[in-house]
């Protein structure tokens, strides 16, 4: 969770876009895997809450979270009044894939703001662990709602659940995270 903390606070900050990203020294996973579209994935989401997604039986492959209409957020000068939870959206293109195939996830917000998101696979391991295996990256949005992220999952990744947090924030809303699933089969089994 970490590096998706760490991607919100670059994405904030002017961040890290896919076409001039440079990585950090050390980073196992500067990613050619990892592309950006606005392609919108297949959503199934109701809004206030968290539904399954077709076909998975380890968890939701979609949830939303926060209200998409109360922005803007407080305006005046009182840093501790009340700021609404960021509205985030989030789908996964697959319930379920084989290690070595792509995942893609798409994140729906409001703009400006900086979202991120971070794979845990089965074994532990996430985007601040050496030999990850994908599935970790942010963005600023100043003038979109949408983003749709892509990558591919290392064929030595573990079979089983793998759980995708998702965060948001903006200068008008406070965090929110919401988590999404999907099933991670060897190269050898069928979804």
């Amino acid at each position: 969770m970490a590096a998706v903390v760490v991607a919100l606070a670059l994405a904030g900050c002017g961040g890290n876009d896919d076409d001039d990203a440079t990585p950090a020294p050390g980073d196992t996973n500067a990613s050619s895997s990892s592309t950006s579209s606005t392609t919108t994935a297949p959503a199934q989401a109701a809004e206030g809450g968290v539904t399954r997604g077709p076909a998975t039986q380890s968890g939701p492959s979609t949830a939303t979270g926060g209200d998409f209409k109360a922005q803007p957020g407080p305006t005046g000068t009182d840093p501790n009044a009340a700021k609404p939870k960021h509205p985030l959206k989030v789908s996964l293109g697959s319930p379920c894939i084989r290690a070595g195939e792509k995942q893609t996830i798409t994140i729906e917000t409001v703009s400006p703001s900086a979202v991120g998101y971070d794979s845990y696979y089965g074994d532990g391991k996430s985007g601040i662990s050496e030999g990850f295996y994908g599935g970790n990256n942010g963005k600023s949005l100043e003038n979109e709602n949408v983003w749709t992220d892509t990558w591919v999952v290392n064929p030595a990744a573990p079979p089983g659940t793998v759980r995708v947090i998702v965060q948001g924030i903006s200068v008008r809303t406070s965090a929110n995270q919401l988590e999404v699933f999907f099933d991670l089969k060897r190269p050898t089994e069928n979804c």
